[in-house]
């Protein structure tokens, strides 16, 4: 899969920002901003460092960038075309979802292991799904640490 079907990815009309490394381009991509509330008061950090766990360990996930922005600290989370898409829509049947358990079972007990050593309770392989997809190559995409 590219880069600009993961995610959205926009060329900027050029400028003139060339140097001794030669011509550069601009590109605009698109992220949701996550703020601290009543309910949830770590979601910065929970999104900034269990994106980042979760990286390091070899999932897909968004990229995530703590913020500060009009005096609130935001998480932008990169916004990801397969999560958003993969949330709407008929649900996964049982078949489907024990097929793709049976094909992946390190890879799924390695994000239930993860959810569990980060506390996350946001997250389910069921055909209620929350919080996970399969992007169009059959890899796992993890996305929401906030809770």
């Amino acid at each position: 899969m590219s880069e600009a079907e993961l995610y959205e990815l926009r060329e900027l009309p050029p400028d003139e920002l060339d140097g001794k490394s030669g011509d550069k381009r601009k590109f605009m991509l698109s992220f949701i901003a996550k703020a601290p509330n009543e309910r949830f008061p770590y979601t910065v950090a929970n999104e900034t460092i269990g994106s980042f766990l979760a990286s390091i360990l070899g999932f897909q996930v968004p990229i995530v960038i703590p913020h500060t922005i009009g005096g609130i600290d935001q998480a932008l989370v990169l916004w990801m075309n397969a999560a958003a898409r993969k949330q709407v829509g008929p649900q996964l049947t049982s078949k489907a979802i024990r097929e793709y358990l049976d094909a992946h079972k390190r890879e799924v007990h390695g994000a239930i292991v993860l959810d569990l050593f980060l506390a996350n309770s946001d997250r389910a392989f069921g055909p209620e799904r929350r919080n996970i997809a399969v992007d169009e190559e059959g890899n796992l995409v993890l996305f929401d640490f906030g809770n």
